[in-house]
């Protein structure tokens, strides 16, 4: 149980039953059963103990035979809606004088917008006397202070019923489903904005945040949700399909609950019926925070060797690869050069092939020669000769980007010294806070190299 459900219920039940009544945790974990009121063809699937008992629909089957009969009134509305008629209830607990007039406005409007569609609609009596006037324009709208919601979404519920419009109470709902019909959920507090969520998610209805309601569009906002119930057919075949699995479930809720309960009092504890190790499960276990650390510090530890694997390939290879060509002319570009030249080389040679001019070429030059010890393997430098001849020549093309932006992040990566960081990185980061390899300075500036890199590439 919820720590916060529980202070509010402990003191009451204590102030009930005793001082001594146990501890509500406890108490749960020695349950033989639970029972849930819902029902699992319209429910959330999700893994659940086998002491978890759906009685969905128990309210409806425990009705009155008087409140599933259908009263003369409501029976006359609904058989002379030729074009259809929608139910429209907040049901007992929500009042209705609390509506916004602009809300109840736009909600009239709304429905004035569908002349021959005729509505039901439950208010309390202070707002249809003080809506009276209104109402008089509006022939289409019928308001009741009670209405017999089970006898009109009953199980053989009314053809002409096209949809209801509620709350998304659990009851109102499991009567919807029960009855075929499709919904408009406009769910107020507690758990109704998930059932409004379910209701959607099965294809069987639309919701609209009240919020919503009170803003300048709710009117437009309310018909053309209207006006897609009644249009898509796929609502209504999808809420019947649902009703049909309802109806021939084996085993009604009311037989399921009769039979448990007797079931459980026959023995002492159901203990076979029990989660491996769910009783002693704490908090920590329960919200799988063992599993968030244990795999965060993984990502870190893969994301740390792939930056020493980088580091290591770009700065630490021997010399038999990245050694200085004697026949690389280093003092000016020589862009016929078939083995390795140096990364301002081919800089060099990108800028004449293409004739993007680089900025300050001369000093970064110098910067980046008078420590750069890593080179590009010829293999890689005639590969990138044929980037850069076919960038020359056809012009910029997006799709071989990536390949530009894989030369970028080469060089990117073999520009180990700071100060030649600094110098490709933005303004705003040239500042000598280098405090090792994990520091967001290094890592900003390690990008912003990547960047520029693959910015000059590209152009």
């Amino acid at each position: 149980m919820h720590d916060h459900w529980k202070r509010l219920q402990e003191p009451v039940i204590r102030a009930e039953f005793g001082a001594d009544f146990p501890d509500l945790n406890e108490l749960v974990k020695k349950s033989s059963l639970v029972f849930i009121n819902s029902n699992p063809f319209f429910d959330m699937p999700r893994p659940i103990s086998n002491k978890i008992i759906y009685i969905g629909g128990l309210v409806h089957d425990s009705a009155s035979p008087d409140s599933k009969i259908l009263d003369k009134r409501t029976k006359n509305i609904l058989d002379g809606a030729k074009e259809g008629a929608i139910l429209f209830s907040f049901g007992s607990i929500a009042d209705t004088s609390k509506l916004k007039n602009h809300m109840r406005n736009s909600i009239i409007n709304a429905f004035r917008h569908f002349p021959k569609v005729q509505f039901i609609w439950k208010l309390d009596k202070e707002t249809i006397k003080n809506l009276s006037e209104l109402l008089k324009s509006v022939p289409n709208v019928h308001t009741f202070t009670w209405i017999r919601q089970a006898a009109i979404l009953g199980e053989t519920s009314h053809p002409n019923l096209k949809a209801f419009i509620t709350h998304c109470g659990q009851n109102s709902l499991t009567e919807s489903f029960r009855a075929g019909v499709p919904v408009i959920g406009l769910p107020l507090f507690a758990d109704q904005f998930y059932n409004a969520d379910l209701a959607q998610k099965h294809g069987i209805g639309l919701q609209i945040p009240v919020n919503e309601l009170n803003g300048a569009n709710a009117e437009n906002l309310l018909i053309e949700t209207i006006e897609r119930i009644l249009a898509d057919r796929s609502f209504r075949q999808k809420a019947q399909i649902i009703a049909k699995k309802v109806q021939i479930t084996p085993f009604d809720p009311k037989e399921r609950l009769v039979k448990w309960v007797e079931f459980a009092a026959e023995f002492d504890n159901l203990s076979e019926l029990d989660l491996p190790g769910a009783n002693e499960m704490n908090w920590f276990a329960y919200y799988s925070i063992d599993v968030i650390l244990f795999s965060t510090v993984i990502m870190l530890i893969l994301l740390w060797l792939v930056w020493k694997v980088a580091n290591g390939y770009c700065c630490k290879v021997s010399d038999f690869f990245w050694g200085h060509p004697p026949d690389c002319n280093l003092a000016g570009c020589n862009c016929d050069c078939a083995k390795c030249i140096s990364v301002v080389d081919k800089g060099c040679c990108m800028a004449e092939k293409t004739g993007v001019g680089l900025c300050s070429k001369k000093r970064k030059r110098s910067l980046l020669e008078q420590d750069f010890k890593y080179k590009y393997t010829p293999l890689f430098c005639r590969f990138l000769d044929k980037i850069v001849d076919f960038r020359a020549k056809h012009g910029p093309k997006p799709f071989y980007y990536p390949a530009y932006f894989l030369m970028g992040v080469g060089i990117g990566l073999c520009i180990k010294d700071e100060q030649k960081r600094e110098l490709y990185a933005p303004s705003l980061w040239r500042r000598r806070l280098y405090d090792g390899p994990f520091s967001m300075h290094t890592w900003m500036l390690n990008i912003s190299a990547i960047y520029q890199c693959t910015k000059v590439i590209i152009n």
